[in-house]
């Protein structure tokens, strides 16, 4: 049975990475021809560097389409295995229905664990990486890390630990020049922007001067007209789905205790469990495809149904989150939703095989 179930799992991973690989090439593509709209022939930003920085954002399209490719590629993986009679053969071996979809399952947990890898700490740091690799070809000064965001305006150099959202910074660092002579260091716990201004809360101003050396004044606010440059704020802010479970989990707990709003960070928080946990829900449905009523059929009509399934999950997602938001929905809900939808259809075909 060892050697059976190593050879099933080795046609379900060429068939599936085949998928992954084709479906992830075509979004690459068409992202790849929209991102040439921001190349410019006066800056570094060529159509080389938007084809480098389309590498970089190359995990977060494997990771969200995976679940699409694992469906496809199981049922043309599996369906060729039937077609060429090779099931039936593991069966006359004495190989029951039940360990072949044991055995199916068991490949998919592993895969389930190694996506969550991905989007929890890969993808994260690629999505970094592409952001300061095009502005810095961009020759913009701006520059994001783990460790907070750095921006240069005229004789300003700001460092932002953390960015909640476009209103809210936590841990701001303001360092004015004049000339190449450092003139003041302000430092803030928290910054938040009230329309036309910025409101600085318990603030530390050290003044260097010449004549009198270090003077330190402590604020517990400060008005700023000004902070980071308006055409970044959307920069600034951290997108939901780029962050990693643990950053989300500490996001959500900050929202809470200031009583702003946390469904889209729970939303994209449950994601990360909901995608990889949607692998085994796909291998449930691609089974029926081999043992049952489509046993028969052709590979273009695997092809056609596993596409049009898969193609509907992936939007369901999609449309599943939206409305999440749009209705007040709990997000764990519109998060497993689709999941569980696709798995009592999962369910149900099973059954029915013999």
């Amino acid at each position: 049975m060892k050697i059976l179930e190593l050879y099933l799992w080795k046609v379900l991973i060429i068939s599936i990475t085949l998928t992954w690989v084709s479906l992830v090439g075509l979004d690459s593509f068409f992202n790849y021809l929209r991102e040439l709209k921001d190349t410019n022939a006066d800056d570094q930003y060529g159509t080389l560097q938007a084809l480098i920085y389309m590498a970089y954002r190359l995990p977060q399209s494997f990771y969200e389409f995976f679940p699409t490719a694992t469906l496809i590629g199981a049922v043309m993986g599996l369906g060729q295995l039937a077609a060429s009679s090779e099931l039936v053969a593991m069966r006359a071996a004495g190989v029951s229905i039940r360990s072949i979809i044991f055995s199916t399952l068991k490949l998919g947990l592993l895969m389930a664990m190694l996506i969550f890898a991905l989007g929890e700490w890969v993808t994260p740091l690629a999505e970094i990486q592409g952001k300061n690799f095009k502005l810095e070809k961009q020759e913009k000064h701006y520059a994001f890390s783990k460790a907070g965001s750095w921006f240069k305006e005229d004789d300003k150099k700001i460092h932002i630990d953390k960015t909640w959202n476009q209103d809210k910074f936590l841990g701001v660092s303001l360092y004015e020049y004049n000339q190449d002579r450092l003139k003041s260091i302000t430092r803030a716990e928290t910054a938040e922007r009230k329309g036309e201004y910025w409101l600085l809360y318990d603030v530390m101003v050290r003044t260097f001067k010449l004549s009198v050396g270090i003077k330190v004044q402590h604020y517990d606010q400060l008005k700023v007209d000004r902070l980071v440059p308006s055409d970044i704020l959307m920069l600034a802010a951290t997108e939901a789905k780029h962050l990693s479970a643990q950053e989300l989990s500490t996001f959500i707990k900050h929202q809470d205790q200031n009583d702003l709003s946390t469904t889209r960070l729970k939303q994209a928080y449950w994601k990360r469990f909901s995608i990889p946990l949607s692998i085994l829900v796909m291998l449930i449905i691609a089974i029926p495809f081999t043992f049952g009523s489509q046993r028969s059929a052709g590979t273009g009509q695997r092809l056609f149904f596993g596409i049009l399934i898969g193609i509907t999950f992936f939007l369901f997602n999609r449309a599943a989150s939206s409305m999440g938001v749009v209705y007040g929905f709990s997000p764990i809900l519109s998060s497993f939703m689709p999941l569980i939808f696709f798995l009592g259809i999962g369910l149900f075909f099973l059954r029915r095989i013999r």
